[in-house]
């Protein structure tokens, strides 16, 4: 919006006097209209004034005022209409090609996503687009999450251990089993150059981030914990770097009361994870001096098949959720303690009870990794 002003200039050279007009543009709102005028407008014009009244009032030109005015009676709206903008160039049949890509990659990333798709069709788009639409189809974002790749002979392995086992049942089998296992949990505060709070969050704690083992670390420990089918049972900070000597030295300390408590009989079985202290236990150890436990061989790579897993998820989904503000490892171990004896007896036992759903799905994937 801009006004034409017509301004006479002369110019002095030597003898002669020139002059001439210059076209002078300059900015001005005598075209704009306020959110007060376009009301005083609106008003004047259902009182009856006529156009150039209305302009010679507000000091605007005639054409703004009837262009202001043919809109508001189309529309009963005062306020500016905004521009439709430029007309899409992707067209719904693109949306399909693209649509059909990401159902057959779910997997994909964004970028090549993008790459299938102008590898595939003359007009080549971008990752803005690609994201754009994803977004349209109701595609959830997610972490990309690495591929765990089984060996053939784990695979083979896997699929005998399975079959051997595919008709056991909880109440019968596997609710004498005990699932051990230890995890490394570690917790380091966000960086000062990424802490930003919006606007109303002031002196709200801060959350501690919560990382598997890092280099990076500040605060963190290792835990060893069990779990029978009655619930969670014993839990320590361990060594990193355990030995079997210590191992079996743990067990003697802490499965001995578990044992004493729920396993009356001498007809529990551990399940341990294959871990190198805790590989070769069995010939020195607790369950050759006293007969009162068996070990049984777990299938290498098969953290799908062994719950222990997922209850340190819990226990860690739990601990990143948390408020508690943890400041060093004394602390960290008192709050995952806390954590560990509130996890219900139902959560376990459902974790029992998936086990046989378990070994089908590795029947069914012919021994490679399932979704558990």
């Amino acid at each position: 919006p801009f006004s034409i002003e017509w301004i006479p200039l002369t110019l002095h050279l030597q003898s002669s006097v020139f002059s001439f007009s210059f076209v002078y543009i300059a900015a001005s709102n005598i075209m704009r209209l306020t959110p007060d005028e376009r009301r005083l407008a609106a008003k004047m014009s259902n009182d009856g004034l006529s156009n150039a009244k209305i302009a010679a009032t507000l000091k605007k030109t005639p054409s703004t005022i009837s262009s202001f005015l043919n809109r508001y009676k189309r529309t009963g709206n005062i306020e500016n209409a905004w521009g439709k903008g430029r007309s899409r160039t992707f067209t719904k049949r693109c949306d399909r090609k693209l649509k059909r890509l990401y159902e057959s990659n779910p997997h994909a990333s964004l970028r090549q996503l993008m790459n299938l798709y102008n590898e595939e069709n003359e007009d080549s788009i971008s990752l803005a687009t690609v994201k754009r639409r994803l977004k349209e189809f109701g595609a959830e974002k997610r972490p990309l999450t690495k591929k765990v790749v089984i060996g053939e002979q784990n695979v083979v392995h896997r699929r005998k251990w399975v079959k051997s086992r595919i008709n056991w049942t909880v109440e019968r089998d596997w609710g004498k089993y005990i699932f051990s296992d230890k995890c490394g949990i570690y917790i380091e505060k966000a960086p000062k150059s990424s802490e930003k709070r919006k606007k109303g969050t002031e002196g709200k704690k801060e959350i501690p981030y919560l990382f598997l083992a890092s280099r990076r670390k500040q605060i963190g420990c290792v835990f060893w914990g069990c779990i029978t089918y009655n619930g969670t049972a014993a839990l320590t900070p361990v060594s990193r770097n355990m030995k079997g000597e210590k191992y079996v030295e743990l067990l003697k300390t802490h499965l001995e009361p578990v044992l004493d408590v729920q396993f009356p009989d001498n007809d529990a079985t551990i399940v341990d994870g294959n871990h190198p202290c805790q590989s070769d236990w069995g010939a020195e150890g607790l369950g050759a001096e006293n007969q009162r436990l068996r070990r049984i061989e777990w299938p290498p790579q098969s953290p799908d098949l062994n719950i222990m897993e997922n209850t340190w998820t819990i226990v860690k989904s739990e601990l990143r959720s948390s408020s508690v503000k943890i400041e060093n490892r004394r602390q960290l171990i008192e709050e995952v303690t806390r954590i560990w004896e509130s996890i219900s007896q139902s959560r376990i036992r459902g974790l029992y009870d998936s086990i046989p759903e378990r070994l089908r799905e590795v029947r069914r994937m012919k021994g490679r990794m399932t979704k558990y």
